[in-house]
């Protein structure tokens, strides 16, 4: 798969969760999506040449992509007013966890292929 399709399906993941979040949505459906987002990007990253580096770095873009298009769905009421002073930090959080999974997730992909 060329890197451009990829790029194109995660556009289309994204927008589509954006379109999900508008009623808003609870932490386990934010963590549904960003590990389809996972999945979705690690299959697509499988045809790419490039060095794993890349593609990890690559993979936890994306997750900070769905995180900056959606994060503020999940917001509780009481957390808008002190949002901009730590969403840095729950980001750096966000991604820190997703490269935990993805860790867990390409592994026995890599293993798999093997």
């Amino acid at each position: 798969m060329p890197v451009h399709d990829l790029e194109q399906q995660v556009q289309d993941f994204i927008a589509a969760a954006r379109s999900q979040a508008r009623g808003g949505l609870t932490v386990a459906e934010f963590v549904d999506l960003a590990q389809r987002l996972l999945r979705l990007v690690v299959a697509g990253l499988e045809q790419v040449q490039a060095p794993g580096a890349d593609k990890r770095q690559w993979a936890l873009d994306c997750v900070g992509m769905l995180f900056d298009a959606i994060a503020s769905s999940v917001l509780p009421i009481w957390l808008v007013p002190v949002w901009p002073l730590i969403r840095g930090s729950v980001r750096q959080i966000v991604v820190t966890a997703a490269g935990v999974v993805l860790d867990r997730l390409a592994l026995p992909l890599v293993r798999a292929a093997a």
